[in-house]
Order: structure tokens, then C-alpha cells, then sequence
């Protein structure tokens, strides 16, 4: 499973989780149909894809090397808050890299980059 396919795993699960059980037969998740799970799995796709909006903390990007849209509000210069950067790590040090590798310190928002034009998301 890709890593978007365990999100979206992991939201239909919580949807699913938390809404009333009022199902006769077993509550479980792996009991469910085909057809359940494609609908919980499409719930799950439009909440990810409105949460996608907007800028989200640091602490839920993720640090495989994904480019991401980051935010830093401590830098000198407005035009240098935002920028494309993405988590780098080798054997003695890892940090949030911009393309020009400067000392930002730590972005505090990021968000998913857009698909190149002509894709869909």
C-alpha cells in the first residue's frame, strides 16, 4: 500500500470508528464489505482533500524527502517565509532544506505542493 493509500486507510478507519454503531452483526472493520469500505475510502479522500487547503504544523509533514510548500515566520525577509523545501538526513545530521540549503531554521506550517499543470491530484 503507498503511503497515500495507508492515509487514506487511516481516515476511513477513524470515520468509520466514529459513527454510531448501529450495525447488526460484527463491529469490526475487516468484517466490512467491498462496498463499505469504497464508500468510507471516498468519505475519506474528500476530508483529506479539504484538510489539503490550508497550511498545516510542522509536526505532520513528512520527513521521507517529499518536496513541501514550508513556511518560516523568523526570517529576515517576507519574501523568504515561503518557499519549497523538504526534510534532508544523511548519517551525521538531518533539518528542513530549501533549495539554496540556507540557515532558515526550523519552518513552523507546510502544505502538500500542487500537481504540475495538466495533473490531477
Amino acid at each position: 500500500m503507498a503511503a497515500h493509500d495507508e492515509q487514506v486507510e487511516k481516515v476511513a478507519r477513524a470515520i468509520y470508528e466514529a459513527g454510531p454503531k448501529i450495525r447488526v452483526g460484527s463491529y469490526r472493520w475487516e468484517d466490512l464489505t467491498q462496498l463499505t469500505h469504497a464508500i468510507f475510502y471516498a468519505h475519506a479522500r474528500a476530508a483529506i482533500a479539504a484538510m489539503g487547503e490550508g497550511w498545516r504544523d510542522i509536526a505532520s509533514a513528512p520527513k521521507d524527502g517529499t518536496w513541501l510548500w514550508l513556511f518560516w515566520p523568523e526570517t529576515a525577509y517576507a519574501e523568504d517565509r515561503q518557499c519549497v523545501g523538504h526534510w534532508y538526513r544523511d548519517t551525521d545530521t538531518e533539518y528542513w532544506m530549501d533549495p539554496h540549503d540556507s540557515e532558515r531554521g526550523e519552518p513552523t506550517h507546510w502544505r502538500p505542493l500542487p500537481p504540475p499543470p495538466g495533473e490531477k491530484p
